[in-house]
C-alpha cells in the first residue's frame, strides 16, 4: 500500500532501488504526482490475467499465537510444537529439521540468532508491559539489523523467472523508500507505541555498545517510530508452501507501491512466502495499477473504517466518491423498499440535515396514513355498532342471573385484570420508550434511494420489521450458519445450510440480492451443494454470485472468477438433466396425489363418509387438468367384500337404518365391512342420543333452553351415546391385534373424543391419518381434538400434502390467520383450482377483518358453483357488516332455492331479517338452524346477538354459553357474554369475559374498548386501567371510539393537557370523515375552554367560532364566550403581560404521540 506523504515533511519522492534496477523486466514503472502520491502505472497494455509482480518479503516472522507451532524460516508445522503457556516467548526462533540442516551451510543465521537471544528475551517483556504485539517489535529489530548490513539479505535482488515478471526480493533501502503514515496515525496509538519503543531503543543501543554485532549501529527513536507505522500499514500474510492459511506476516515494499482502490484492476494472492499480483481486467498503457486491501464486498462504511484504522487511508477512490444513493454500494447495505419495490432503503447519517429531513418526511407519511384510514372509515360507515352499544348502556336490564361467579372473587378478579393490563402495556413499549423517565434514544432513519419514492422508515419498529431489525436477523442467521459450517461436522451441515439458505433468500425477501450478507452466504452454499452433488443448487448459487459480482463490480480475483465460471459451466450440463428429472418427479408427485384422492373418494363413499368423499372429489378437481386426465385413465381398485351383503348394507345405511346395517354385517371380517358395521353402530347411538335430547327438551316445557338445548329438564344429565363403551372396547382390541386400518382408527378416535379422552384421541387420530392420509374427516376430528394449532404442531404427522391442508384449517380455526395464508399460498401452486383452498383463504381474511378480500373470494366460489351453500353463512356475515341489503337478500333467496332446510341457509335468512330489524323472525330462523344442527356455532352466537337486541339478557347469556361449549375459542361468544353482563350491571362478570375475548383477539379494538368501558363502571372505578385499554385499542380503532374515550377519561381525571391532545385527535378524525355530531361539539367546547384558560385567545376564538354552526345551546354559549374573550382583549389582558402571563400546559410526560409513533405500521 502506498501512502501519499513521505516519511518526513518535504522529503522528495524516492523510487525503490530494486525496482529501478529491474528496469524493463517489469511491466510497470513507479510514478509520483501531487494527487496520487507514489503509485504504479502500466508500461504497456496488460491483458486480464497478466502477472505483473512476484515478490519475496524483506523480513517475515510468524504470528505470536503460532510462533511455537511453525518454523520461523519456512513456516512449516513443527514436529514438536511448543504450547503458548506462561513464560512462552514468541520472539525466540524455532526451526524445523530441514531448515536447520540448510542453514548450517548458509550464512549462519543460527549464529546471528544466538547473538540476539538476550535481546529477543527482553522483547517479550516489553510487549507484556505495553499494548504492542511481539511480532511488531521482532520485525523492527530484524529491519534495523538488516539496515546496518549485518544480515545476508541487505541488498535487493531481481531473479529472472520463466515467463514474464522476475521474482523481486527488496532490501531495507526499498523499505526505507516506502512512505510512513506516522503523522496520520491516532494520537493514542502513537503514545502507546512510543512508550514501547523507548525501552526497545535502549536495548538496541546496548547491543551496539556491546559489539556483539560487528558494524551494527542502532537507528534513532524517530526512525523506529517511522518503521512501526510503515510496517503496521503494509504487512501482508505469509505461510508455508502449499498451505491454505497464513501463519505469519511479512513486508513487501514493491507491492506497497500499488495504491488502494475499492474497485481495483489487480488482485494479490500470497502462496507460501511469495506474493503474486495479477491484472483482473484489461489495463491500457499509462493507467494506474491498484489493489484492494479490504473485503471488496463489505459495505462502504465498513471498508472505510477498516482502511482508516488499519492503514491510515481515507479512501477517495471512484467507487467511494460516488454518492451512495446512486452507487452500486447501496445494494451491499440496502433493504428493499416495500413502498416502491424498485430500489433499496439506506441508512441516513444521524445528526445531519438529511436526518432532519427524513424525520419530517416520516411525519408527512404518517399524516397521509391517518388520512387514508379516516377516509376508509368514512366509506365503510361503522356508526351502527357505536349506536347499538350506546343504546345497550342506556337500557338497564333488571333481569338478574343466578350464575356462579368465576373462580376468582369479584374484587380479586378486577385487581388481577388491572395488573395484567398494566403488564401488557409495559410489554408493548417500543425500544424508544422509557418507563423510568430517562431520555429516549435517538431514532435512526432509513430512506429509499429511488428519487421518485423517497420513502422513510425508522430503523426499528414495534413489530420488528424495520430495516435495522431485518439486518439484525441477517447477522444472526450469518453467525449461526457460519459457525455450524466452520465446525465441519456432517451432522450439522443440513442445519447450517438451512440458516445460510434463508440468508441467501434475503430474509424473506427483505434484503437485496446483492446485499453483503447475501453474497457472503453463497460461497458456503456452493461448497455444501458440491459435497452432496446437487448440480442444480450449485448452478443457481454460482449464477447468483456471478450476477452479484457483475452488478456490484467489486472484482473478484481472476482465479476465483475462472473457478466460478468453470463451476457454472460444469453444473449447467448436470442441472439440465437434473431439471428434467425434477419436472418429471413433480409431475409424478401430482399424478400420485390425483390417483390417491380418487381412491380416497371411492373408499370414503363406500364406507358412508359422505363429507370426506365429497372433499376428496373436490380436491381432485382442484388439481391441474393434465394430472386429473391422466389419473382418470386408471380406475381405483375396489376393496374386496361379499358383494351382495355389502351392497344391501350400503343401501340400508343410505336410508339411515343403522341397526339393520350392523345386524347385516355381523361376523364380517374384511376392513370395509367391519368399518361400516362399527360406524353404523356409532351413528345408531348418536341417533338415539338426539332422540333423548329432544324428549328431554319437550319435557322441560317452554322454559327450556333456546333453540332446543341439551340441558334438558332441571337436574337431568345430558344425553350420551350408549354405544361408546362397547365400540371403544372392540376397536381397541382390533388396534392391539394390528387389524385396524386407517378408517377403523379414525372411528376409534371419534369414540375417544366423545368420551373426553382428548390425549388418547389425538394419538389414535394421528395414527389414523398416517395410515390413510386422504381421509379429511379424520383430519377434522384431529383438529377438534387438538383445539389449537400449537398442540397439533407437537404431533408426529405424515409428510403429505394433506398435512398442509390440515395445518391451514387448524390455523384458521385458532385465528392464526397470517400463518394460515402462508400454508394456503403453498397449496395454491399444487391445487390451483381447489375450492377448499379458496374457502379457507376467505375465512382467514374474514377473521382478519379484510372484508373486501374475503367477499371477492366468496363471490369466486359462487361463480364456480351458483348453488353452493357451504361457507355462505360466513359470506352473509360479511354482507351484514357491510350493510349490503340487496346482495344479502339475493344470497338468502339463492340458498333457500338450493336447500331450504340446511342450517347454513337458515343462518343466511336469519342475518337478512336481522339486518332489516326484524329480530323475532331472525331468532326463529336461528332456532331452526339449531334444530337441524345443535352444534352449529354461528347460530348460537348470532342468536345471542338477537336476544341482546330484544333486551332479553338471560336468553342471550344462555345462547352465548352454549356457543362457548361448542367452541371455547370463539371470541364472539366471550365478547357477547361480556356485553350482556355489562348490560345487567354486573361489571365483574363482564370484565372476566372481556378478558377472555382479548386473549383470543389481542389486535381487535372492540375488545380493548369494551374492557376499558367496563373498567370505568362505578363499581370498579379503575380509570388508569381503562386508559391503558383504550391506548391498546388506538392502533386498530377505525371508528374513533378509543380516542374519544381517552379524551373523556383524562378530562375526568383533571389531566387537561392529555384530554386536549385526544380531543384534538378526535376532531381531526371527525373533520377528515366530514361528519358532525355530539363528539364534535364536546371536542370543540373543551378545546375552546382549554385555550381560553391558557390565555391562547386566538385559538379559543377559532374553536368558539366553529361552535356557532351547531345547535342553539352550543351557539349561545359560544357567543357568550366570544364576547368575554373580546372584552378581555379590549381591556389589554393578554398573554405575555406582567403578572398576567398565562401558563401553557406542558405536553404530558407519557404523551400518546410516543405511543402512536411506536404503533407505526412500519
Amino acid at each position: 500500500m502506498a501512502g501519499t506523504s513521505p516519511k518526513k515533511k518535504g522529503k522528495k519522492f524516492v523510487p525503490l532501488p530494486t525496482v529501478e534496477a529491474a528496469g524493463g523486466d517489469l511491466a510497470w514503472r513507479q510514478a509520483f504526482s501531487a494527487k496520487l502520491g507514489r503509485h504504479v502505472v502500466a508500461s504497456k497494455d496488460l491483458p486480464a490475467g497478466t502477472l505483473v509482480l512476484m515478490e519475496r518479503p524483506v523480513v517475515s516472522v510468524p504470528r505470536s499465537k503460532l510462533a511455537g507451532h511453525v518454523c520461523h524460516s519456512c513456516f512449516r508445522p513443527l514436529s514438536q510444537p511448543v504450547e503458548n503457556k506462561e513464560g512462552f516467548n514468541p520472539c525466540l526462533p524455532r526451526y524445523c529439521g530441514v531448515c536447520k540442516k540448510a542453514e548450517t551451510s548458509a550464512a549462519d543465521p543460527l549464529g546471528l540468532d544466538s547473538k540476539l537471544a538476550a535481546l529477543r528475551i527482553k522483547l517479550a517483556d516489553i510487549a507484556k508491559e505495553h499494548p504492542v504485539e511481539p511480532e511488531l517489535l521482532h520485525l523492527l529489530v530484524l529491519l534495523d539489523v538488516h539496515r546496518s548490513g549485518t544480515a545476508a539479505s541487505d541488498k535487493g535482488t531481481a531473479t529472472a523467472a520463466e515467463g514474464a515478471s522476475p521474482v523481486l526480493r527488496c532490501s531495507v533501502a526499498d523499505a526505507d523508500a516506502v512512505p510512513s503514515p506516522w503523522e496520520r496515525k491516532a494520537e493514542a496509538w502513537r503514545k502507546a507505541v512510543t512508550a514501547a519503543l523507548r525501552p526497545l531503543h535502549k536495548e538496541l543501543q546496548a547491543v551496539e555498545a556491546s559489539g556483539t554485532l560487528p558494524g551494527y549501529k542502532a537507528s534513532r527513536l524517530e526512525q523506529l517510530q517511522s518503521d512501526a507505522a510503515m510496517l503496521i500499514c503494509n504487512l501482508q500474510g505469509v505461510g508455508a508452501e502449499g498451505a491454505s492459511q497464513d501463519c505469519g506476516v511479512g513486508l513487501f515494499p514493491a507491492a506497497a507501491a500499488f495504491n488502494h482502490s475499492c474497485r481495483p484492476n489487480c488482485h494479490t494472492v500470497t502462496m507460501g512466502q511469495t506474493m503474486y499480483v495479477r491484472t483482473i481486467v484489461d489495463v491500457p498503457a499509462g493507467a494506474q495499477l491498484t489493489i484492494c486491501h479490504v473485503q471488496a464486498y463489505d459495505q462502504r462504511s465498513v471498508r472505510q473504517a477498516a482502511l482508516l484504522q488499519e492503514r491510515g487511508i481515507r479512501c477517495a477512490c471512484e467507487r467511494c466518491s460516488e454518492p451512495l444513493h446512486t452507487s452500486t454500494d447501496r445494494y451491499l447495505e440496502g433493504v428493499w423498499c416495500l413502498q416502491c419495490t424498485i430500489d433499496v432503503l439506506v441508512a441516513v447519517p444521524p445528526n445531519t440535515p438529511l436526518a432532519e429531513a427524513a424525520a419530517a418526511k416520516f411525519a408527512e407519511q404518517m399524516a397521509e396514513i391517518e388520512a387514508e384510514h379516516a377516509a376508509a372509515s368514512k366509506r365503510k360507515g361503522g356508526k351502527k355498532a357505536a349506536a347499538a352499544q350506546q343504546q345497550q348502556q342506556q337500557d338497564g336490564a333488571a333481569n338478574g342471573s343466578t350464575e356462579a361467579a368465576p373462580e376468582e372473587t369479584q374484587q380479586e378478579g378486577a385487581g388481577s385484570a388491572a395488573a395484567a393490563e398494566q403488564q401488557q402495556e409495559g410489554d408493548g413499549k417500543t425500544a424508544t420508550e422509557s418507563g423510568d423517565g430517562k431520555e429516549k434514544p435517538q431514532v435512526r432513519w432509513w430512506r429509499c434511494c429511488n428519487p421518485k419514492c423517497g420513502h422513510v422508515e425508522p430503523a426499528h419498529t414495534t413489530i420488528a420489521n424495520g430495516p435495522g431489525d431485518v439486518l439484525h436477523q441477517a447477522d444472526k442467521l450469518w453467525q449461526q450458519g457460519a459457525m455450524l459450517y466452520q465446525m465441519k461436522m456432517p451432522q450439522l451441515m443440513p442445519q447450517a445450510e438451512a440458516f445460510l439458505l434463508q440468508l441467501a433468500q434475503g430474509v424473506d425477501g427483505r434484503l437485496h440480492p446483492y446485499h453483503a450478507r447475501v453474497i457472503d452466504s453463497l460461497a458456503p452454499l456452493i461448497n455444501l451443494a458440491l459435497r452432496r452433488n446437487d448440480a442444480l443448487a450449485v448452478f443457481n448459487h454460482a449464477v447468483n454470485l456471478w450476477e452479484a459480482e457483475n452488478a456490484v463490480q467489486a472484482r473478484y480475483s481472476l482465479h476465483q472468477l475462472q473457478y466460478l465460471s468453470a463451476i457454472i459451466d460444469t453444473s449447467a450440463a448436470k442441472a439440465t438433466n437434473a431439471q428434467s428429472a425434477v419436472v418429471k418427479r413433480q409431475f409424478e408427485k401430482k399424478l400420485k396425489a390425483a390417483k390417491e384422492l380418487r381412491r380416497a373418494a371411492a373408499d370414503c363413499r363406500a364406507r358412508g363418509l359422505h363429507a370426506a368423499a365429497k372433499w376428496a372429489a373436490a380436491a381432485v378437481c382442484g388439481l391441474p387438468e393434465e394430472e386429473v386426465m391422466v389419473s382418470s385413465q386408471e380406475a381405483p381398485a375396489a376393496m374386496g367384500s361379499p358383494a351382495a351383503a355389502f351392497d344391501l348394507a350400503r343401501s340400508l345405511f343410505d336410508l339411515r337404518e343403522y341397526r339393520s346395517v350392523a345386524h347385516m354385517l355381523a361376523g364380517a371380517t374384511d376392513p370395509q365391512s367391519m368399518f361400516l358395521r362399527c360406524y353404523a353402530t356409532y351413528l345408531a347411538g348418536e341417533k338415539r342420543r338426539e332422540e333423548e335430547r329432544i324428549e328431554s327438551t319437550t319435557a322441560a316445557g317452554p322454559g327450556g333452553a333456546p333453540g332446543g338445548g341439551s340441558t334438558g329438564a332441571a337436574g337431568a344429565e345430558p344425553a350420551v351415546n350408549s354405544e361408546l363403551d362397547g365400540l371403544e372396547s372392540e376397536l381397541q382390541d382390533l388396534a392391539a391385534a394390528g387389524k385396524a386400518d386407517g378408517f377403523l382408527l379414525y372411528l376409534l378416535g371419534l369414540v375417544l373424543a366423545d368420551k373426553e379422552k382428548k390425549e388418547d384421541a389425538r394419538r389414535v387420530l394421528a395414527a389414523a391419518v398416517t395410515a390413510y392420509p386422504c381421509n379429511w374427516s379424520a383430519w377434522l376430528a384431529l383438529q377438534y381434538a387438538c383445539g389449537d394449532v400449537s398442540v397439533a404442531g407437537q404431533l408426529s404427522l405424515p409428510d403429505h400434502f394433506m398435512r398442509t391442508f390440515f395445518l391451514a384449517s387448524a390455523c384458521v380455526d385458532s385465528h392464526h390467520n397470517t400463518e394460515a395464508l402462508q400454508h394456503l399460498q403453498a397449496l395454491s401452486s399444487e391445487f390451483p383450482r381447489s375450492d377448499a383452498v379458496i374457502q379457507l383463504a376467505a375465512l382467514a381474511h374474514y377473521n382478519l377483518q379484510n372484508f373486501d378480500e374475503a367477499q371477492e373470494l366468496f363471490e369466486e366460489l359462487l361463480q364456480r358453483d351458483p348453488y353452493r351453500i357451504e361457507g355462505m353463512d360466513i359470506y352473509s356475515n360479511i354482507l351484514y357488516v357491510k350493510e349490503e341489503f340487496a346482495a344479502l337478500s339475493a344470497l338468502a333467496h339463492r340458498c333457500a332455492a338450493a336447500d331450504k332446510y340446511r342450517a347454513e341457509t337458515c343462518c343466511v335468512v336469519g342475518n337478512y331479517y336481522s339486518l332489516r330489524g326484524m329480530h323475532e323472525r331472525a331468532v326463529q330462523y336461528f332456532r331452526r338452524a339449531l334444530r337441524l344442527n345443535p352444534h352449529y356455532l354461528s347460530a348460537w352466537t348470532l342468536m345471542g346477538h338477537e336476544y341482546v337486541e330484544l333486551k332479553n339478557p338471560p336468553a342471550a347469556i344462555e345462547a352465548y354459553r352454549r356457543a362457548v361449549d361448542v367452541s371455547p375459542r370463539d371470541y364472539r361468544a366471550w365478547y357477547g357474554l361480556g356485553q350482556t353482563y355489562e348490560l345487567v350491571n354486573m361489571p365483574y362478570y363482564a370484565l372476566y369475559y372481556f378478558r377472555r375475548a382479548v386473549q383470543l383477539r389481542p389486535h381487535d379494538a372492540r375488545m380493548w374498548n369494551a374492557m376499558g368501558h367496563c373498567y370505568q363502571q362505578e363499581q370498579l372505578g379503575l380509570l388508569d386501567a381503562a386508559i391503558r385499554c383504550h391506548r391498546r385499542a388506538l392502533p386498530f380503532d377505525k371508528e374513533g371510539v378509543a380516542v374519544h374515550e381517552l379524551a373523556k377519561l383524562h378530562e375526568r381525571l383533571g389531566q387537561r393537557a392529555e384530554a386536549a391532545h385526544y380531543h384534538r385527535l378526535n376532531l381531526e378524525r371527525i373533520d377528515s370523515e366530514g361528519v358532525t355530531g355530539q363528539d364534535a361539539v364536546e371536542a370543540l367546547t373543551f378545546l375552546a375552554d382549554y385555550h381560553k384558560d391558557a390565555g391562547e385567545y386566538e385559538a379559543a376564538e377559532a374553536y368558539y367560532t366553529r361552535l356557532l354552526d351547531f345547535g342553539a345551546g352550543s351557539r349561545e354559549a359560544a357567543k357568550s364566550s366570544l364576547r368575554e374573550i373580546r372584552t378581555l382583549q379590549a381591556a389589554g389582558i393578554a398573554a405575555g403581560q406582567p403578572g398576567l402571563t398565562p401558563v401553557r400546559p406542558d405536553s404530558p410526560p407519557d404523551s400518546p404521540r410516543s405511543d402512536m409513533a411506536g404503533m407505526s405500521p412500519y
